[in-house]
């Protein structure tokens, strides 16, 4: 398989894990696919690709196409070693039903027939583009966003950050780039401190490595957020997973961007960063 196109070499394996499941490969360019073709999706998923193609892609999902009522759902992953993050955007206007189960009879007599049934109340959740959440990345952002509960996640989050921010800058990801854009989101708020430069070097010598454990847990939470979306039942993510392979959990947090990524949450849920799993 070396040397071969990834889609190519690995769509046979793919097919073996389920038959009834149909899968083609495509080796054009992802420059040269256009938004006619990712309209066709419902959902769109980038792993560990370069920077120039997550903004394109994600400009791709975002725009307008004719005969088209519903724009795909973007997703980011990427590898850090025993760290890995997805970023989820909805889009505008993303409409998604949440089920609440309803008695029926009277619950006082025990022979009854009380049964239950389900009724489904529709809500709305509002995305942010990719390219705005790298705009507005810095490491103070994202301590807020975490909250002191989580505060422990910041590394990974600014590993993210780290990485993301040089891509939009054209610069490689190697440790003296990567220590450079550490300086510039860092803040009397958040200082450097926050991403050492040992933990730089994890991240420029892990981005891209796969470890099979990592990579099955937060797959399977994406590969069951995708199904969410698709079937468009449940609140969906808002709007990055973390998961820390070294300390044993993985977080949802909303990411900042220049202006709101806001879902409408069901009565009496107020969270913004919620712990997905606890090893």
């Amino acid at each position: 398989d070396v040397g071969q196109n990834r889609a190519a070499a690995s769509a046979p394996r793919a097919r073996e894990l389920n038959p009834n499941v149909k899968i083609s490969t495509d080796d054009t360019p992802i420059a040269k696919k256009s938004a006619d073709f990712f309209g066709s999706f419902d959902v769109v998923v980038c792993c560990d690709c370069e920077f120039q193609t997550l903004t394109h892609v994600s400009s791709c999902c975002r725009a307008k196409v004719p005969n088209k009522k519903k724009s795909p759902v973007f997703f980011a992953a990427v590898s850090l070693g025993f760290h890995s993050c997805f970023f989820e955007d909805v889009n505008e206007d993303f409409q998604y039903m949440l089920k609440q189960k309803e008695r029926k009879g009277d619950p006082e007599k025990e022979d009854s027939g009380t049964s239950t049934a389900s009724k489904g109340t529709m809500h709305t959740a509002k995305g942010v583009p990719f390219g705005e959440i790298v705009e507005a990345l810095s490491f103070a952002s994202l301590k807020r966003a975490l909250g002191r509960r989580l505060r422990r996640h910041m590394t990974v989050l600014a590993m993210l950050a780290a990485v993301w921010k040089a891509g939009s800058k054209g610069m490689k990801t190697d440790t003296k780039s990567l220590q450079a854009v550490r300086n510039e989101l860092a803040s009397s708020e958040a200082p450097a401190s926050v991403l050492s430069d040992a933990d730089i070097e994890e991240a420029s010598a892990r981005l891209g490595v796969a470890l099979t454990a990592v990579h099955s847990i937060v797959g399977g939470i994406l590969a069951q957020e995708a199904l969410k979306v698709i079937a468009r039942t449940g609140k969906p993510f808002n709007n990055a997973i973390l998961f820390d392979g070294k300390l044993g959990g993985a977080v949802e947090v909303r990411m900042p961007g220049r202006g709101k990524a806001e879902l409408d949450p069901p009565p009496g849920s107020k969270r913004k960063v919620e712990e997905i799993i606890e090893l």
